[in-house]
């Protein structure tokens, strides 16, 4: 602040007025009821002095400007107590000479400013110093303005950092596995890897449009999540089914941008893969006391074992709630309904579906035969027959698994080497080591 803010501003130089008239108006009050003097004296004497205090206390902003309390307080203290004194003693002489030779009031004034000297000496620093803390309190609260603004300024660019940091968090997971299975249907069937393709691109340019936006309405969230969904339709086909109750009011109301996907994303990972039976997913959404409230349910089975994962989806979408409406645990995860596997095995001839590996999704219809008796010296779980090695990890599943018979049956391919390397060196797809099998089983007895 490098302008006197008495002067900045019409508004201030009022109240700074104001302030000498008030200071005037006691002044007087003082000559003339305290000391009983002339009305005639009493009135020019207060409208001299303080007109001219009055112009005077505009230059003290100036020494305040350059002279700051953090630095030696001590000798900030000398520093004004010296100023006040020869600016009281400029002050008393410009006033005297001016009512003295000017106004010509004579020996009468000058008696009366003898007789009171000692007092207006007082008056004149103490009104010197507070028209100086008047000017450091003004400075104190420009320089507490300007760092609060600063500091929310700081404070938005952090949040704007933070946010724009989780909306980069976004699990790319379902992304890799849709360009695996798109790499396998341009062999197996190319009409259903181009519809992936295209709707992947029509995915990512969504988010890549939206990228710079904080939020989104719902409908348009909505639109995306249906992409999303149908790029997840063509991997696992009729593995799930998606429904949807929203009342019409929500569709209009804003929501931050993308996050429904990591929801689905979370809930396809935990459920679709893991499930013996289709999933449905249902998303509701619905408008309680200027609230909207999303919801998206799944079936699921409780027995099978949790996918592992960093967790980030979620935490994503609690972190980004927390940042842009300041309230914590806007979000909740809930389970409704155990299932068990007896409830899946219920005997024999019984059929299930069963998932290993989620990320390359093995899917096995399983079919109970027979349900043999325990034998009291036998420890489980146990092989008992078989046929054919188990495909490599993370091959990308079964058409993953196609392609690299293929490859490692074709020495002429330019890839034989590599995978070939990749499996360990050598693999043959018929071998079967029943032996191995149950030893690799006794490790998880």
């Amino acid at each position: 602040m490098s302008q006197n803010p008495i002067l900045n501003s019409s508004r201030s130089l009022n109240l700074y007025l104001l302030f000498w008239l008030l200071v005037c108006a006691v002044y007087f009050s003082l000559l003339y009821f305290g000391l009983h003097g002339n009305f005639k004296l009493a009135i020019t004497d207060s409208l001299v002095f303080n007109i001219l205090f009055c112009g005077i206390g505009l230059s003290f902003w100036y020494p305040v400007r350059f002279m700051s309390v953090e630095t030696n307080l001590v000798k900030i203290v000398i520093n004004h107590l010296t100023a006040a004194v020869l600016a009281t003693a400029v002050w008393l002489l410009a006033g005297y000479l001016f009512i003295t030779l000017v106004l010509n009031f004579g020996e009468n004034f000058s008696t009366f400013f003898e007789t009171t000297l000692i007092w207006r000496i007082l008056l004149g620093i103490l009104l010197n110093l507070l028209v100086t803390a008047f000017y450091y309190i003004i400075i104190y609260y420009s320089n507490l303005k300007e760092r609060t603004v600063r500091e929310t300024e700081l404070k938005n660019l952090v949040t704007e950092a933070e946010l724009k940091s989780l909306k980069f968090q976004i699990n790319p997971h379902f992304i890799f596995n849709s360009l695996n299975s798109m790499s396998a249907l341009t062999t197996i069937d190319p009409d259903k890897a181009k519809s992936m393709i295209l709707k992947l691109a029509d995915f990512l340019r969504y988010t890549l449009a939206n990228n710079e936006k904080q939020k989104n309405k719902l409908n348009e969230e909505l639109k995306n999540i249906k992409l999303y969904l149908e790029i997840e339709k063509i991997r696992f086909e009729d593995k799930f089914e998606y429904v949807e109750e929203i009342d019409p009011g929500c569709l209009t109301v804003e929501v931050p941008n993308m996050i429904l996907q990591p929801i689905f994303e979370n809930a396809i990972k935990h459920a679709v893969y893991e499930t013996f039976e289709t999933v449905t997913l249902k998303l509701t959404c619905t408008c309680e006391n200027e609230y909207m409230k999303i919801t998206l349910s799944n079936n699921f089975e409780e027995e099978t074992k949790p996918k592992k994962g960093a967790g980030i989806g979620l935490k994503n979408i609690n972190n980004r709630l927390e940042l842009i409406y300041g309230q914590k645990e806007l979000m909740k995860v809930e389970k409704e309904k155990n299932v068990r596997l007896s409830q899946v095995v219920l005997g024999e001839r019984t059929k299930f579906t069963y998932i290993y590996d989620f990320g390359d999704y093995w899917r096995h219809k399983i079919l109970v035969e027979k349900i043999l008796p325990l034998e009291p010296d036998t420890k489980y779980p146990i092989c008992i027959k078989g046929k054919r090695a188990c495909p490599p990890e993370d091959c990308g599943g079964a058409s993953g698994y196609y392609k690299f018979l293929k490859v490692i049956q074709n020495p002429e391919n330019p890839e034989h080497e590599d995978m070939l390397e990749w499996a360990g060196g050598s693999f043959d797809p018929e071998a079967f080591d029943l032996d191995e099998i149950n030893r690799l089983l006794g490790k998880i007895r």
